[in-house]
């Protein structure tokens, strides 16, 4: 990091280019939330004015979208903290693969087959 600070510093070239980029950047990312909260703000007014949406509803809304993005990101922990163990297992002398809270569990020889037969049913290069 030092080297390139030292690069920035040594070359004027190099330090207004960096420099532009960077304002380039900034510029762009505000643009960008310009551009969502206009779209937000007009969404809200469509609700307000033409579905008769209270504005407090509205507004109690987007707080909630905000604090389920925010437990999103909170709760990633858990997804870093999985691991292959709690969804593949071992039954009867066969693999399986369960997502309890989605409710889905495959036979991964079963499956690998059905996926093999459909392939050879669908593959025009079949002989």
């Amino acid at each position: 990091m030092d080297t390139l600070i030292n690069l920035v510093t040594d070359n004027s070239i190099i330090g207004i280019i960096v420099v532009i980029i960077a304002i380039s950047l900034i510029v762009g990312v505000i643009k960008s939330l310009f551009k969502m909260a206009i779209t937000v703000a007009v969404i809200g007014l469509v609700l307000v004015v033409f579905f008769n949406f209270n504005p407090k509803e509205i507004i109690n809304s987007g707080k909630d979208i905000a604090h389920t993005g925010s437990q999103i990101f909170d709760g990633s922990q858990y997804l870093m903290n999985l691991s292959e163990t709690d969804f593949i297992k071992e039954e009867n002398g066969e693999t399986i693969v369960e997502i309890a809270p989605l409710g889905i569990k495959y036979n991964i020889e079963k499956l690998l087959t059905q996926i093999g037969s459909e392939t050879k049913e669908t593959n025009p290069l079949k002989e």
